[in-house]
């Protein structure tokens, strides 16, 4: 049973006397007893009747770990006090004392991204704390963790018993609006909706004033959210009595008129909706985006007077002449109708005065459509110098890669001398189309374009750093070798920046020159100072080369080095990268022992590292132990990335281990539901096909086992297979 005991007095007062307690009785008991004579049964070993099950000895392990962990704090040995808790987690992860002892001593350690990791586990246990829960949410939806909040406060309103208060409603609240943020719109619409009730009944709930305003928003934001879900989940009504509600709050009539146009739309009055969104344009508000002319093209497509758009458009940029949402739509309707030449001087003008991704998206596709490869070139040159990538407008890259007419023409034009009032564009057009190259996969081109924007700004590192990755990713190791082999030797690079040899270790193991790409690794992490992101290349190269015992030491000294060492999130990351490494590196050692405890450390400082949980989860069953641990973990990985093949596996092994036969087929079958199955995963299948005594089956999973692992070099494992084939009935 998990320990859920809060200690009041000090941890060392009940072990020192509980030890106390038992080495007196003891001592009296042996003192008491009289000497065994020849007609005395000699004491036999005891034996249970019914042995302890894993979880009972868990408990007790966990137990034991978490009482010398009491001892250590007391001393003042946070560090090894918190390993130990950790440890203890291992054996029993449900016990809430535990992991309040590891949020406390996590804290006075100032670990506090550990603090909030265990703050999370500790309300998932126990959601009692209803203000935590809100806080710790609202904490970690601003990194993005909008699963996590929303787990954490639907577990807390599930635990409310009364569903009229303040606090059952607050959290209610909040479910709603994270599950927004989770595409989850319908389930949103059920939670405001509770909301909604409530603030339009107050008298049948428990709110005050106060509770009540709290929960409308100092300007009705409540309401306005709660308006547009419901829209959304096609609850129109509900969504009007919103809208005014929040008009109750902060009048605002244009913005009213624009609401009642949406919720007449949505109730198929396109009509009357229509009438509304007149008066709403007859204000002139600016203050939205494209939603009002969204509309308007959805309320004249139901009218079928669809024609009327664009003209009924133009006619609105005469009375909001600068207003760049509705430049932006028109030119988008521009472009749908062919229009290239309005939605050229439109996106043109937009971009001079408010410029984004989409107006530069959009002005690439006018220009590509209408075979304007200059305009086109300097336009790839504006985006580049202005956000140094060419990301933003990557829809628009790919189509002008795949285009050969088109990358000719603006190779061309790259090569020659710019006319454009003295401003020399030179290098970032060279720049620009050698990235096309290369999306191209002209490789030479890509190159030789690289080299001319070098020649073009010798010192300019962005053209090295730029070929050199774009090489590595595309696998031309050996272009990419000279080149990095040039920038160092030019010193393009300030001496304490380590990424050329960097790059230079990966591109030479990733050509079969392991010593080489060792001395590059080693003159990097000189370089970078021994920072663990750069060391760690020279663990990388060992491992990849299949130099496991080396690779084992590497990793292992870059543990050491850094394991106690918080002072940013980036050394953290590093050395969980390390342990994740070191663990494949004892598993290639067949030492499984040393691979598990390197997984339990990550899982120690990350408890919800997926990665770390599967493989962890897999090591566990394939050694046949702590099965019950080995499915859980295994069935988290999967409810977290139910489309990864390699956790369907894990769990379809635990469960194989178990004896949950059907179980295990069911989820061994999605992970060899691959194009490129795994050879390990159809292993496993046959395994499962045989225990279900479907032996034809299992020959055909093993035999194209037998082919893929021969691919993958896998021979050991292949002869395994090939035994198993061996015993099956002729």
């Amino acid at each position: 049973m998990p320990i859920t005991l809060e200690l009041r007095w000090p941890a060392w007062f009940f072990l020192a006397t509980t030890a106390l307690a038992v080495c007196l009785c003891g001592g009296a008991l042996a003192w008491a007893k009289p000497p065994l004579t020849e007609l005395d049964d000699k004491p036999e070993k005891f034996v249970p009747v019914r042995p302890a099950t894993e979880r009972q000895r868990n408990e007790e392990e966990a137990l034991t770990l978490y009482a010398a962990g009491l001892t250590e704090e007391q001393k003042g040995n946070l560090a090894l006090a918190l390993r130990l808790y950790h440890k203890a987690l291992r054996y029993d992860p449900n016990a809430v004392s535990i992991v309040r002892q590891v949020v406390d001593v996590a804290t006075r350690l100032n670990r506090t991204k550990e603090v909030m990791r265990y703050k999370i586990r500790a309300l998932e246990l126990d959601p009692s704390n209803e203000l935590d829960v809100l806080r710790v949410a609202e904490d970690i939806i601003k990194d993005g963790e909008v699963s996590t909040a929303l787990r954490l406060c639907e577990q807390a309103r599930e635990a409310q018993d009364d569903k009229k208060t303040f606090v059952y409603l607050a959290l209610t609240y909040q479910v709603g609006q994270y599950r927004v943020l989770a595409g989850r719109t319908k389930p949103a619409a059920e939670a405001l909706g509770e909301v909604l009730d409530a603030l339009s009944h107050p008298d049948q709930f428990k709110l005050g004033s106060a509770e009540r305003k709290a929960l409308e928003g100092k300007r009705g934001e409540s309401y306005e959210l709660i308006g547009a879900v419901m829209l959304l989940a096609e609850r129109p009504d509900e969504a009007l009595l919103a809208f005014e509600a929040a008009q109750k709050i902060k009048p605002r009539p244009d913005r009213l008129l624009l609401r009642q146009a949406q919720v007449l739309a949505a109730k198929r009055q396109p009509a009357e909706a229509l009438e509304k969104l007149d008066e709403y344009f007859a204000t002139k508000d600016t203050s939205e985006q494209t939603a009002p002319y969204e509309l308007l093209a959805e309320v004249l497509k139901d009218l079928k007077r669809d024609n009327e758009l664009i003209e009924r458009l133009e006619k609105l940029r005469t009375t909001l002449p600068s207003h760049a949402p509705l430049d932006l739509y028109l030119a988008r309707k521009y472009l749908l109708a062919d229009q290239l030449d309005q939605a050229e001087k439109l996106l043109a003008k937009l971009q001079k005065t408010a410029p984004t991704s989409e107006g530069y998206r959009r002005l690439l596709e006018v220009y590509r459509r209408a075979g304007k490869f200059e305009p086109l070139l300097m336009t790839l040159v504006q985006v580049r110098e202005k956000t140094n990538s060419l990301d933003a407008v990557e829809d628009e890259v790919k189509k002008l890669a795949d285009n050969q007419a088109a990358l000719d023409e603006l190779i061309r034009l790259a090569k020659q001398e710019p006319d454009d009032a003295g401003r020399d564009t030179s290098y970032t057009r060279l720049l620009v189309v050698a990235h096309l190259a290369l999306e191209a996969k002209r490789y030479q081109l890509g190159s030789e374009l690289y080299e001319l924007a070098i020649k073009n700004r010798p010192r300019q590192r962005d053209a090295w750093v730029e070929a050199c990755l774009g090489l590595l990713r595309l696998e031309q190791y050996d272009a990419a070798i000279d080149l990095l082999r040039r920038g160092i030797e030019e010193k393009v690079l300030a001496t304490d920046n380590p990424d050329f040899h960097l790059f230079l270790s990966i591109a030479l193991e990733m050509s079969g020159q392991t010593d080489e790409a060792l001395k590059a690794a080693k003159q990097a992490a000189e370089i970078g100072e021994h920072v663990p992101r750069v060391e760690s290349r020279v663990a990388w190269v060992l491992y990849h080369a299949k130099r496991y015992d080396a690779a084992a030491e590497a990793y292992r000294q870059l543990v050491a080095r850094f394991e106690n060492n918080y002072t940013s999130e980036g050394i953290r990351r590093a050395v969980r990268e390390a342990r994740l490494a070191l663990s494949n590196v004892y598993v290639s050692l067949h030492k499984l022992r040393e691979a598990e405890d390197c997984l339990e450390e990550v899982l120690d400082e990350y408890p919800e590292d997926i990665a770390a949980m599967n493989d962890l989860g897999y090591l566990l069953a394939d050694q046949g132990k702590q099965l019950d641990r080995a499915v859980e973990m295994a069935q988290k990985a999967v409810a977290a990335e139910p489309e990864n093949y390699a956790y369907r596996d894990s769990l379809g092994w635990a469960y194989f281990k178990l004896g949950r036969f059907d179980e295990a087929l069911a989820e061994i079958k999605i992970a060899a539901n691959e194009k490129e199955p795994d050879g390990v995963v159809l292993d496993h299948l046959g395994d499962v096909y045989l225990a279900l005594k479907q032996p034809a089956e299992a020959e055909q999973a093993w035999k194209r086992a037998v082919e893929l692992l021969k691919k993958q070099a896998d021979q050991e494992r292949v002869r395994r297979v090939t035994e198993k084939l061996s015993r099956l009935p002729k």
